[in-house]
């Protein structure tokens, strides 16, 4: 599928200062600091009250109060001792958010032990009291997202209100959890270059980070990287602990809805292994974003990225044809202000991010000479090194047309009539529909096109490649967040966000100037936005209630058909106005082989460029967290819901492909026998249809999938600290994705034991090696969705994901960790636009015929009526199991062997060491086994051969009532992925931070392939060269 890019569809951010700064390309920041102290319409109201429902019931059975889990807090944990050694029980360790003023608070137990559950990332002063203790007070203690840090203290006698400050590092071990990963934080955002000024390309700071440059870059944008060898585009989002993340219209891998700009962030982390049992659905790893909050101080920030054409150099090509540079200009701007509407109770953070963009655009053609125009191809006869004898015959074969209608058929199309000159104006042929008069192979509407083209410009260059055009293409963004934090009781802290996106993508470059123009991928817009509420409610000391409700929507639109607004584009050339049978106006793509296309087409609008989506994420998860004795337990439930409306047809109004068969006098598979695709567009004679294989002319009519599917997670982990130096991690996770439905049932299944209603439902013949008769039941066929039957899936039961780790502090500077893990990503059977397989007979294409069926050999067509029996309408599920009769019957099967929800193993091992000034490093081993990853594609072998012949295979017969034609199968692959992984985490005390890292990764994957053949299931294992990620080795 083809994408568009339509601006920026998210940014991320940067940090404010009290400074001018200069940066690259003249761009200049000025920060300011004050301190005083249709279609589209979404169907989510129906399935989200069902969701909202089960889990409020769960709440009102439980006797607990509404609350809104926050999956990006952390802890601090540790152990009160007095002057002997002795653990002290009954200490007051109070944790205040230096920069709120909230305060958090546990009692240490029987054992000396505490635990502070839920702590926003932030800067907190710890400290500790006892009755006949000193005050302990720990400063600059730095919880990032989902940290778990440790504060130990050791109290001294004296009095209660003395108070001890103790300054500790900024950077600890980690010594309570065994989960790998990278922060990435405020100082890095803002003082590492980000290209577009996207914190996205940050992911890459992260150990065994691979960003994949690949097709995928767009549709997949913000997940689209590997990490530690998992598959790319599986990762999920979080936003202030609500997924951000849907199925991208292909379904199978994720893409993200909503990302906010740089200066929204305050850090993220990527979660690579061994995360908690709270986070799923995600088959690779986690990205967790905090946006930033409000203080006790006012703080705010104004900044302008500025770059125009005064400050660049003309493109080579554009100043060698002595045209000026383009209007370039790109203003990047915005602010942000926080700070405290009620001090130590509620404060507020507003950013607001505007992008104006005007980028330089340049595109080659070969378009018409005006000879050409003109039906005159005299020219090539030339180009090819001949010349014309008297009668007109081109000494070079490969320069010379021939009439499309003295063609006859003997096995292979021979042509005998060359075209004089190659003059198609003043040629006439005797063999075709219309009066023998000179000219009459011109096609009317090939002949109006051409007159659309521009004039070459380009001297000495060839016939296919004669024109270069420049200028502008404009797009732009805008999108604030606005985030509230509201602590209403000590009991109760509340957390909500909400964020909002609008761009309007503009036009590309408009290299025709007119409605025909293959260029332009625009004008269209995208539209996001964003709500999370996070809520924190504390029973007591050891039991608390963490809720979070999200939800994301996003729309996607653009209008690359007809941007200049043609009132009637087909008549106005005319095409018959039956092309418009999608409801869509434009002109058809006109791809013209040999010649250099402008655009994607060499003249007509862009195929896939009329785009129509829109994704809903909704999320409400809930996390009681009961600390007992050495055990934080937690229980929770993880609900969600994914909506896709889509449509983007590749061929709306005509899809017409020209090469040279039509006026070439070549036997097939011989070259250099004359013709001109140039010319065969001229006489409007087209390329056979075959849109099944993806090439030809055809039209098609595209379904509109509306599809909707839940996920329901549940899990339950333990935090046990077993001794006092070994922490273990005990996690077990259930997730069930239940298969999509669409809203109109526009769905189907291929059912293998149905009775085929084709001959009577049987099948007679004589068995070859008996020589008696045979009768069986003729088996196979499709199966639409109905109200009763809505999914064409099987629900996939079996996800249980078990998770240990461990951590072990062999020495206060030195811990060990490892751990084991399952994890399951994104179903195919989840939600998708253009399904892969499952929507037989909701979509149609209609071939072109070309060749005439009663000689075989001359032309039947032509584009002032290209489809001369109409369109093929879509049959929907009228034909029952006859439908697809004759072809390729599509899946799924409704059997658990067809929706395997792909998963990861991973294990680890590593060890941490603190050296001296703060400098951690860390050696890890890494291991990854992916087991039903999705493959598109038909692995069954070809059933009957080349060569006639008659099966003796009575299981062939009965299984496939379609002799020769697959029953295509979605395929699955394994892989496994080993990692190595030395690096160095943060510095962040002083001024100066630094990280590195050194990774050896070796991929080896397997693929094992499983395909049915009279109802057995056979394994066909083989081994597949190295990926992309393999033998990656890497130092940052």
């Amino acid at each position: 599928m083809k994408r568009f890019n339509a601006g920026n569809r998210a940014h991320l951010l940067s940090p404010p200062s009290t400074s001018l700064e200069t940066y690259p390309n003249s761009e200049r920041r000025m920060k300011m600091n004050s301190n005083p102290r249709h279609h589209l319409q979404s169907t989510f109201q129906g399935p989200i009250q069902s969701l909202l429902g089960a889990v409020l019931a769960i709440c009102a059975l439980l006797c607990l109060p509404a609350a809104h889990a926050q999956l990006y807090t952390g802890s601090i944990a540790g152990t009160v001792k007095d002057p002997s050694g002795a653990i002290l029980s009954g200490a007051q360790i109070k944790a205040t958010d230096a920069e709120k003023g909230f305060e958090f608070s546990a009692t240490s137990d029987s054992s000396g032990r505490y635990v502070i559950r839920e702590l926003p990332p932030s800067n907190y002063v710890v400290s500790a009291s006892a009755s006949g203790f000193k005050t302990q007070r720990q400063d600059n203690v730095r919880i990032d997202v989902n940290q778990n840090a440790s504060v130990d203290f050791s109290m001294a006698v004296g009095a209660f209100a003395e108070i001890v400050d103790v300054h500790a590092g900024a950077v600890e071990l980690q010594t309570e959890d065994a989960e790998t990963g990278q922060v990435v934080n405020r100082r890095f955002i803002n003082d590492l270059p980000l290209l577009d000024r996207d914190v996205r390309s940050l992911t890459a700071l992260a150990p065994g980070v691979t960003e994949m440059n690949d097709a995928c870059a767009e549709p997949c944008i913000g997940t689209n990287f590997v990490s530690n060898g998992s598959r790319g585009a599986t990762s999920d989002i979080l936003l202030d602990g609500a997924s951000t993340t849907n199925s991208e219209p292909n379904g199978g891998i994720t893409s993200v809805t909503y990302l906010p700009s740089p200066e929204a962030v305050d850090e993220f982390k990527v979660q690579q292994t061994n995360f908690s049992a709270e986070y799923g659905f995600s088959g690779a790893s986690v990205v967790n974003v905090v946006s930033r909050s409000g203080t006790n101080s006012f703080h705010g920030s104004v900044y302008e990225f500025f770059r125009d054409a005064s400050l660049d150099a003309n493109n080579w090509f554009a100043n060698r044809n002595g045209d000026p540079i383009p209007p370039l200009r790109r203003h990047n701007y915005g602010g942000t202000i926080g700070g405290p509407i009620v001090k130590n109770k509620t404060f507020f953070f507003f950013d607001y991010d505007g992008l104006s963009r005007t980028g330089l655009s340049t595109a080659n053609a070969g378009v018409p000479t005006d000879a050409m125009r003109a039906g005159d191809f005299g020219e090539l006869c030339a180009a090819n090194g001949g010349t014309f004898n008297g009668s007109g015959r081109c000494s070079a074969d490969g320069g010379q047309i021939w009439d499309p209608y003295s063609g006859t058929f003997n096995g292979t199309i021979t042509r005998t009539t060359f075209i004089p000159f190659n003059n198609i104006a003043t040629y006439a042929t005797p063999g075709g529909p219309n009066p023998n008069v000179p000219g009459n192979l011109i096609d009317p509407v090939a002949q109006k096109m051409m007159s659309y083209f521009p004039e070459p410009n380009v001297s000495g260059g060839s016939l296919q490649q004669n024109w270069f055009g420049s200028g502008s293409s404009h797009s732009s963004n805008k999108q604030f967040d606005i985030k509230i934090d509201h602590r209403f009781t000590q009991n109760n802290l509340m957390s909500a966000k909400f964020a909002y996106q609008y761009s309007p993508s503009g036009t590309g470059l408009d290299c025709f100037k007119n409605f025909t123009d293959p260029c332009q991928g625009g004008p269209g817009w995208t539209n996001a936005h964003s709500f999370a509420i996070n809520d924190t409610h504390t029973f007591s000391s050891t039991l608390l209630l963490t809720t979070t409700l999200g939800f994301t929507r996003g729309v996607w639109k653009i209008d690359a058909y007809n941007p200049h607004g043609e009132n009637d584009p087909l008549g106005t050339l005319g095409f018959p106005s039956y092309l418009e049978a999608n409801g869509f106006k434009g002109v058809p793509a006109i791809f013209i082989d040999q010649y250099t296309p402008a655009g994607y087409p060499n003249i007509g609008t862009d195929p896939y460029g009329n785009y129509r989506l829109g994704q809903d994420t909704g999320q409400l998860s809930a996390t009681l967290d009961k600390i007992h004795g050495q055990h934080d337990i937690k229980f929770g439930f993880d609900g969600r819901i994914h909506q896709i409306n889509y449509i983007q047809t590749n061929a709306p109004v005509g899809f017409f492909s020209f090469n040279t068969d039509a006026t070439n006098a070549c036997p097939d598979g011989l070259d250099l026998c004359g013709g001109d695709s140039m010319a065969s567009f001229m006489m409007g004679q087209m390329t056979q249809g075959c849109a099944s294989n993806g090439c030809g002319s055809y039209e098609e009519i595209q379904f509109r999938p509306a599809t909707t599917n839940y996920q329901y997670g549940f899990f339950a982990q333990d935090n046990w600290k077993a001794t006092p130096k070994l922490t273990l991690n005990l996690g077990l996770r259930y997730d069930v994705t239940l298969p999509r439905t669409d809203r109109y049932n526009h769905q189907d299944y291929f059912d293998p034991n149905a009775t085929n209603p084709l001959n009577g439902g049987s099948l007679s013949y004589t068995d070859p090696v008996t020589g008696q008769p045979v009768n069986l039941a003729l088996k196979g066929g499709e199966v639409f969705a109905s109200s009763k039957q809505r999914t064409n899936y099987v629900t996939d039961w079996s996800n249980f994901q078990p998770r240990f780790g461990f951590a072990y502090q062999v020495v206060p500077n030195t811990v060990v960790r490892g751990g084991y893990g399952l994890y399951y990503g994104q179903s195919r059977s989840g939600v998708t636009g253009v399904v892969p397989y499952g929507s037989a007979g909701f979509n149609q294409y209609t071939n072109v015929i070309t060749v005439n069926p009663n000689d075989l050999a001359t032309p039947f067509v032509n584009l002032n009526n290209p489809f001369k029996f109409g369109l093929i309408q879509p049959a929907g599920n009228s034909l029952g199991l006859l439908n697809d009769v004759g072809f390729s019957a599509n899946g799924p099967i409704r059997t658990p062997g067809w929706n395997q929800t792909p998963y990861e193993q991973s294990w680890s091992f590593g060890i941490e060491r603190e050296l001296p000034s703060h400098i951690l490093i860390n050696a890890e081993y890494i291991g990854k086994k992916g087991t039903h990853l999705p493959f598109s594609g038909s692995t069954e072998r070809n059933f009957l051969g080349a060569l006639g012949g008659e099966s003796a295979d009575r299981g062939f017969h009965r299984s496939h009532p379609m002799p020769g034609r697959p029953v295509n199968r979605m395929s699955q692959l394994r892989s496994n992925q080993s990692v190595r992984r030395t690096y160095q985490r943060p510095e962040q005390q002083h001024r100066h931070q630094l990280s590195a890292d050194s990774v050896l990764s070796v991929a080896a994957p397997v693929s094992s392939i499983h395909w049915c053949f009279d109802g057995t299931s056979v394994d066909r294992e083989f081994h597949l060269p190295r990926t992309a990620v393999d033998g990656r080795e890497e130092v940052l």
